[in-house]
């Protein structure tokens, strides 16, 4: 009970943090470009040609087209995907200390000072690709550590296959990417001896 109450809370706290002034800034060049190419739809294959094109993640877009449907072509719409991305960020990062038995008090500290984080605030107010790479970054984590914990290896696959769409279509960066998510399968035992086999 404790922890929900504590979940909530965080909840509570993140999104009042990503909310407050997110349209104090008007919408710069790159957000506006990234909305009207997302506003195409996420049955649109434009967001992954315009990904390509500008070597970025075409996961971010598709987000994006889902927030502009609900809330329009405004500031709220554009950027609300990476309000609640940036709030699951937090969340997440409270369950891997959980996970990891770090003692509630500093659990709970270390994720305030996650969520207080001035560029992961501003990251989470932009309508720009950041705040899903932070998310599932930290979704990759979690689903490898429960994986080493005795999970099942099919979520920590998708989570990592979901950081690659994420992180974006730099040659550089996706190869950086794909060592970091996979080094911890590869070298567990289990995982070696499922792929011998």
């Amino acid at each position: 009970m404790k922890i929900k109450v504590i979940i909530f809370v965080l909840i509570i706290f993140s999104l009042a943090l990503r909310l407050y002034n997110i349209d104090y800034r008007s919408v710069n060049m790159d957000e506006d470009r990234q909305a009207h190419i997302s506003a195409t739809g996420p049955f649109s294959l434009k967001p992954i040609y315009w990904a390509a094109k500008q070597q970025q993640p075409p996961l971010d877009y598709y987000l994006q087209s889902l927030t502009i449907k609900v809330f329009g072509m405004t500031e709220l719409g554009i950027r609300v995907h990476a309000v609640l991305l940036g709030v699951g960020s937090v969340i997440i990062f409270f369950l891997i200390g959980f996970n990891l038995g770090i003692a509630l008090p500093i659990n709970s500290m270390g994720t305030a000072l996650f969520a207080l984080n001035p560029w992961m605030i501003r990251y989470s107010q932009e309508g720009r690709p950041i705040a899903s790479a932070v998310f599932f970054s930290c979704l990759t984590i979690m689903s490898v550590l429960s994986y080493l914990k005795g999970g099942r290896l099919r979520w920590a696959f998708l989570s990592q296959f979901l950081l690659l769409l994420s992180a974006g279509f730099q040659p550089i960066v996706f190869l950086i990417v794909s060592c970091i998510s996979l080094a911890p399968l590869l070298i567990t035992n289990n995982f070696r001896n499922k792929v011998v086999s």
